[in-house]
């Protein structure tokens, strides 16, 4: 898990971002006061190792497979 301090998702701003090994997915949480204040599961269809904020401010996923991968995300134009 991580906490997002990038530039590319502006809106993502000090969200905690968590893989999910069971479900396959990114989970986003606003936080505020300590309370969890929005949640969004984004469906990534591999089981999520690790996260991590690249300097650009893109997002980094490594999966757990047999032939995992490192993933890179981005957003859309």
């Amino acid at each position: 898990m991580s906490f997002y301090h990038g530039q590319s998702f502006a809106n993502w701003q000090q969200n905690l971002l968590v893989g999910s090994l069971k479900f396959g997915q990114l989970v986003r949480l606003e936080i505020e006061n300590d309370k969890v204040k929005h949640e969004e599961r984004i469906r990534i269809g591999s089981r999520v190792r690790d996260v991590k904020t690249a300097p650009d401010g893109s997002v980094y996923l490594l999966t757990d497979e047999d032939d995992g991968a490192i993933l890179k995300l981005t957003p859309l134009p």
